[in-house]
């Protein structure tokens, strides 16, 4: 069956773009029929693929055949038949009807258009659904892209830090705690030499004490001795006297010596000099080379200037410590400035998918399972971001809380900065107690210290080798300077001795004189000694309290250090394992971007093509559709019809069977086909005869 009534007509529809466009398709009036027909009982084996079939009640075979001649819905050409084995039978009559419809208002059609015309909706919304995805994902892409980007500053950044930490903080840290093991050991005998000078000062106080006693007493000897001489009676037996007192002068004389014979008073006196001087210079003298660093006040200082020293070209421990905290721990006022252990919390916070990465992302789910997938395995053994994730603790938990007692690189570094201390502040640290030695040490022009001791004591000996020994000295001179010392004036007594056994002379009295003033020099002098070391005994007191501090805070300092470099360890291997989970990320983010031009050139770009293709294919047919039932409303009648005539035309034809009475059959089926084909044509095929 073909319906012939098509012809060119002009249909606009939606091109699936938003634009309409108008194109010229042939356009047939909406037309559907059926044939109807019943085959004898002759006839079996009936088959047809387009027939609905059920028994007539006697035998025979009702077949009914439908036709929609109309597309999209049908088709403006039906072919239909069917096939049976006969035998001398003849082809039994068949009637067909036709009538137009129009396929917006037949209950049977107006479904199916509607359907069109919800088709042609769909691809509109499809294809802006389809345009707005694909710039999402291209939005994807650059996020992505960015997001690359930040990936590989994080690494090159874990790099660096790793590089820090390993190559400089962990080995300076180990050699910092190599150092203060060092100092220890060093702050340990400073307190045993400091309480071994303690204790050789307190027994120098002693022998100073009793050398003034001894000398004070010389002195009464010699104002007696003078005073005898002055008393004695003129007696032979004077020479007996004189003898025993020449001897007793020769031994005085022996006894007194000179600097350069051992175990005579004035060695002792020249040892005890050198001695000082030997201490003075060993306590407080310039650097003289690289191997003379200077006196133990030179470097005790230049120890503090180490530990404490604000210059920003040479800092000291305690600043280098605290730009070390201040770069682990320091809370932002930007995005460029914060501490390692900020970052790190920061960079957690962004593998936990934070909202101002997720803005520039249409899928926060799917974006987290890219980057962050489950983030649950404490192994740190799954994907990249998963390993960074579990890295980032383990570093967060190297460098620790400098508050909480642990192994961390911030408790070491705080427990070092604490024990190092302020020089100005009283406690058990390194700085107090260096400080403390120092002023102990202090310096010649002030009396309480050591070296204002040791200059007393100096001064002291001086005295007694000046009341010992005055070589040059004028006896009767009233000039202190020039007055002669037991030396000169033992010398001078045995010469006088001498003169007396000869023939007592007035001038004995003479020669007694500046032996008595130069003991009297010599009592004062031992009397200054004695001064002296009794301030020498109290500063090495200080000294050795200090020593003892300086020990106590030299012991905190080890192990603070040694704290220092286990969590600077701990903190190196992390940044380590986080610089290998940041690379790794990096490499698997390079995938993301060209992943979602991919997915936009391959995936979402189709789908608006697709929903471009459904939308005209749709749009297109619903157009046929609307077209045909205007037709149909419009030329429905049939031809010739009277004017003025309304509703639409229905066909009925009547096609007789094939019974063998030849042309008047023939005739008579051509005639119902002509008939037919003022509306439309019938082909009728498919025949088969056994």
């Amino acid at each position: 069956m073909d319906n012939v009534t098509g012809k060119d007509q002009e249909v606009t529809y939606n091109d699936g773009t938003g634009k309409m466009v108008t194109e010229t398709q042939k356009v047939v009036i909406p037309m559907v029929g059926s044939l109807s027909t019943v085959l004898p009982s002759t006839f079996t084996d009936v088959q047809s693929g387009e027939a609905s079939m059920a028994g007539d009640g006697n035998g025979g075979t009702s077949m009914t055949f439908t036709m929609t001649l109309f597309g999209p819905i049908g088709s403006a050409t039906s072919e239909f038949g069917y096939s049976a084995a006969i035998q001398d039978g003849r082809i039994p009559d068949a009637t067909i009807s036709a009538l137009p419809v129009s396929p917006l208002d037949n209950p049977s059609f107006k479904g199916g258009a509607a359907s069109y015309k919800a088709g042609a909706d769909t691809g509109v919304t499809l294809t802006a659904g389809a345009t707005e995805i694909d710039a999402n994902v291209l939005k994807l892409r650059d996020g992505a892209q960015t997001l690359l980007a930040g990936l590989i500053q994080l690494s090159d950044g874990a790099k660096t830090l790793n590089a820090g930490l390993a190559g400089d903080a962990a080995p300076g840290a180990n050699k910092l705690a190599d150092g203060a093991s060092q100092l220890k050991a060093g702050a340990g005998q400073l307190k045993a030499g400091a309480g071994d000078a303690k204790a050789g000062s307190t027994k120098l106080a002693v022998g100073a004490g009793q050398v003034s006693d001894g000398s004070k007493q010389l002195s009464a000897g010699l104002i007696q001795i003078r005073d005898g001489v002055d008393a004695l009676p003129a007696d032979p037996s004077v020479k007996a006297g004189t003898d025993q007192l020449k001897a007793g002068l020769d031994a005085i004389i022996a006894g007194v010596g000179s600097a350069s014979t051992e175990n005579t008073l004035l060695w002792g006196v020249a040892q005890m000099q050198g001695g000082v001087g030997q201490l003075t210079a060993g306590l407080d003298h310039a650097a003289t080379s690289s191997t003379d660093p200077g006196g133990a006040k030179q470097v005790l200082q230049q120890l503090m200037d180490q530990l404490d020293n604000s210059s920003l070209t040479d800092p000291g421990a305690k600043q280098a410590l605290t730009a070390i905290i201040y770069g682990l721990d320091h809370t932002a006022v930007s995005a460029t400035d914060m501490g390692a252990k900020q970052a790190v919390v920061a960079l957690q916070g962004v593998l936990q998918c934070p909202d101002n990465i997720l803005l520039a992302i249409t899928d926060p789910t799917d974006i987290c399972k890219v980057i962050a997938p489950t983030i649950s395995d404490p192994s740190g053994k799954g994907p990249a971001a998963l390993q960074t994730k579990f890295t980032l603790a383990k570093l967060k938990e190297g460098l620790g809380d400098p508050l909480v007692a642990a192994n961390t690189a911030l408790y070491g570094l705080t427990q070092i900065k604490t024990k190092i201390g302020s020089r100005d502040v009283p406690g058990q640290t390194a700085l107090y107690a260096l400080d403390q030695v120092v002023k102990g040490i202090g310096a010649a022009s002030q009396p309480t210290t050591l070296l204002g001791g040791l200059a007393q004591v100096g001064g002291g000996l001086a005295q007694v080798q000046a009341g010992l020994s005055n070589p040059g000295c004028d006896p009767l001179s009233v000039d202190p300077a020039q007055k002669c010392g037991v030396l000169q004036g033992a010398s001078l007594v045995r010469a006088g001795i001498d003169q007396l056994v000869a023939g007592i002379s007035d001038s004995l009295a003479g020669v007694l004189n500046p032996a008595a003033a130069g003991a009297a020099q010599v009592a004062s002098g031992a009397g200054q000694l004695a001064v002296g070391a009794g301030q020498l005994d109290t500063g090495l007191g200080d000294l050795a309290n200090g020593a003892s501090l300086l020990n106590d805070g030299t012991v905190q300092l080890s192990d603070g250090a040694k704290q220092l470099a286990a969590g600077l360890g701990v903190a190196a291997t992390g940044s380590g394992q986080l610089s290998d989970g940041l690379a790794k990320a990096a490499d698997g983010g390079k995938a993301l971007p060209a992943g979602a031009s991919k997915l936009s050139a391959e995936g979402t770009s189709k789908l608006v093509e697709a929903g471009k293709a459904t939308d005209s294919d749709y749009g297109l047919k619903y157009a046929l559709i609307v077209a045909g039932a205007e037709r149909a409303k419009a030329e429905g009648m049939a031809y010739g019809a009277p004017a003025g005539a309304t509703g639409a035309t229905a066909y009925s034809l009547e096609i007789s069977g094939a019974n063998g009475n030849g042309g008047t059959d023939i005739g008579r089926g051509v005639g119902a086909l002509a008939l037919f084909g003022a509306g439309g044509s019938l082909v009728f095929f498919r025949r088969r005869f056994i």
